[in-house]
């Protein structure tokens, strides 16, 4: 009775009143839904208190890892050609003109170790590249096949391929400010957060969230201002972007791709399904009306609340005009039933008794379906959790505009008898039931075998995040990673980092010449070698004090131990750490392992530009620590994450 009195002596005698609330409170939303936002970076995945996020971040601040983007070239000439040769030194040279790019890795630039192998002492003082004068390509080419460092990595197994590396300048801000936020969030977690500290985290997160959509829209230009670039190389060669910064950027445009298509498309698939059905136009707008205002009113709320849209929840327009066409649904075939039944009741009595029958089965339904979605907060996955907090407002709205406006739209229009030619011809209802009176037992039976069936399926349903499998075959993204996938050591990256122990250090004089010359392990050009180390000892020394004492062989082995297993890995591709530093020592040192003096040789003296590449990304000398890249070959169809990183952690 009291819901009853409410629709008659409120929203069915001012309605409208009722409609000009609507109209204003939508367009109101409407207007908040231009502050709805898409995020497509890494921190929509996981929860703010991850423990793994944490890490990685303390991690990623440890080791030198700039962000940058990867161009994978594949000409149709030989790659040690004068003309690839020119065609990357000139793309090189373009993309060094952009605002963003620092530097561009490629085969004219890494450092040649083995080209020829030269003694230590003098390869540190004049590294080679490509570039370098009197090169030989023959040992070059010989050297990006074979050596640990650029195999399968800088060039393709079959020397066609080769990937240029876009590093892109290190956005100190955003460090700065998202170590601040995480700083003061931690302490109001903790309870600790002092008055003015909330107020500078008010700030921080305001100016946090408005650099970081700054700097989207110059990534953004920037990837286009690389993709022209690119076009203009293109021809026979095949060129495809990668990197993480690109396929952010893609993905925004994806996720916005996907709100108009799936939301116009359903829209148009739920009209000409309407005009089927009910064939009346007033069957046809007024859901078409509901639906649109419950979208547009939901969407202005995520705005308001700064809720972003993200690839998880980038249905959920189509998913609310689904779920708000049931529910008007509903309220259709209830007003045209009563009007068949009773058609001495006017408009006013047949839109009430609708309502009013209407409310506790439907909003039962809703509860059921939020109930649903509320699940999801549990999931622990963040853009799963905020998906299910956005439909569970999404329903609660749509119930909420589909019982205002459906009666209060109804009562500016006369009557409605219903057209019932389509139940005539097509009574699918008595067509089911006749079926289901004749054929009780079999369906039955067929029921009951076929929950069997689902249950042993169900038993066997495995679940995989295939990174690759997100895109089209036809999209550049797709390409690009099955070309690195597949060519260049695999796409997924997955860090694993040894914390060494302690160890005691006998700190001892540095041993003279003579004295290793005594031991009979050394030739005269190991003795040349020596006594060009021994003018560094004194330099070493003052630059890195212990940094010669840190490279012990026990630590080396078990770096070592670990590179091989994970590069024994059926799964993995691409593995880089100092381990790799070493191979390539060993080989250069005549086939004997770099003492600890020669390494830290190396540490301190090798330049800059050399040292990112090779050392700076894989040892922290200063944390007694190291770190393993292995790259995951996300294209294999037989990959189980899951059970390999269980596995990795059970064997190490």
């Amino acid at each position: 009775m009291l819901l009853r009195s409410f629709y008659d002596q409120i929203i069915l005698k001012y309605s409208k009143t009722v409609l000009l609330l609507i109209l204003l409170g939508v367009a109101f939303l409407g207007y908040e839904a231009r502050k709805l936002e898409i995020d497509a970076s890494s921190e929509t995945l996981l929860l703010e208190d991850d423990k793994d996020l944490e890490y990685t971040r303390l991690i990623n601040q440890r080791y030198f890892t700039p962000d940058f983007l990867v161009i994978s070239y594949t000409p149709s000439d030989d790659l040690l050609s004068d003309r690839v040769l020119g065609t990357i030194r000139s793309m090189s040279q373009d993309l060094l003109k952009l605002k963003r790019v620092e530097s561009v890795t490629s085969i004219l630039n890494v450092p040649l170790l083995e080209s020829p192998p030269k003694p230590i002492a003098e390869l540190i003082e004049n590294v080679p590249t490509l570039e370098s004068p009197n090169i030989d390509k023959e040992l070059a080419k010989k050297e990006f096949l074979n050596s640990p460092i650029y195999q399968d990595n800088l060039v393709s197994e079959d020397f066609k391929t080769t990937a240029l590396l876009v590093n892109l300048h290190d956005d100190h801000r955003n460090r700065e400010l998202r170590e601040r936020r995480d700083a003061l969030r931690a302490k109001e977690k903790n309870g600790t957060l002092t008055t003015e500290e909330e107020v500078e985290f008010q700030k921080v997160q305001v100016d946090y969230k408005a650099h970081r959509d700054m700097m989207r829209a110059v990534e953004s230009e920037n990837v286009a201002e690389v993709r022209a670039i690119l076009d203009r190389y293109r021809g026979e060669d095949k060129l495809f972007l990668g990197g993480l910064t690109m396929i952010a950027d893609d993905l925004v445009t994806f996720i916005k791709n996907d709100l108009q298509i799936f939301g116009v498309g359903v829209l148009i698939f739920l009209i000409v399904t309407l005009s089927f059905i009910f064939r009346q136009l007033r069957w046809v707008v007024l859901p078409v009306l509901t639906c649109s205002f419950s979208v547009v009113a939901t969407t202005g709320l995520l705005g308001m609340f700064g809720w972003e849209v993200t690839v998880i929840s980038s249905n959920f327009i189509s998913l609310q005009l689904i779920i708000t066409m049931a529910i008007t649904i509903h309220l259709i075939v209830r007003y045209r039933e009563l009007a068949r039944t009773h058609p001495e009741k006017d408009q006013h009595e047949l839109v009430l008794d609708t309502v009013v029958f209407m409310a506790l089965p439907c909003l039962y339904a809703v509860l059921t379906t939020v109930a649903g979605f509320s699940s999801l907060i549990l999931s622990g996955i963040l853009p799963v959790i905020n998906f299910g907090w956005m439909m569970s407002a999404g329903v609660s709205v749509s119930l909420l505009m589909t019982f205002l406006l459906f009666p209060a739209l109804q009562l500016q229009m006369n009557k409605l008898m219903p057209d019932l030619s389509f139940e005539n011809r097509y009574s699918l209802t008595l067509v089911f039931s006749r079926f289901t009176d004749r054929y009780g037992n079999g369906i039955l039976w067929f029921s009951g075998l076929l929950l069997l069936v689902s249950v042993v399926g169900g038993t066997r349903l495995m679940v995989e995040n295939s990174f690759i499998d997100y895109f089209k075959e036809s999209t550049e993204i797709y390409q690009g990673l099955k070309v690195i996938d597949q060519k260049l050591g695999g796409t997924t990256t997955l860090d694993v980092v040894l914390n060494f122990e302690e160890e005691e250090v006998e700190e001892v004089e540095d041993e003279p010449v003579e004295e290793h010359e005594s031991e009979g392990d050394l030739n005269e050009e190991e003795d040349e070698d020596l006594e060009d180390f021994s003018d560094l000892e004194e330099e070493i020394a003052e630059e890195e004090e212990g940094a010669q004492y840190w490279f012990t062989t026990n630590r080396m082995e078990q770096l070592e131990a670990l590179h091989n297993y994970l590069d024994g890995l059926p799964e993995t591709g691409k593995v880089l750490s100092l381990a790799t530093l070493l191979k390539v020592g060993k080989t250069i040192n005549d086939g004997k392992p770099l003492d600890n003096f020669m390494l830290a040789l190396v540490y301190n003296e090798l330049p800059e530009e050399f040292r990112k590449i090779i050392l700076s990304p894989y040892v922290s000398v200063e944390n007694n620590q190291a770190r393993v890249s292995v790259r995951i070959r996300d294209s294999q169809p037989d990959l189980r994450r899951n059970e390999l990183i269980k596995k990795i952690r059970r064997e190490l």
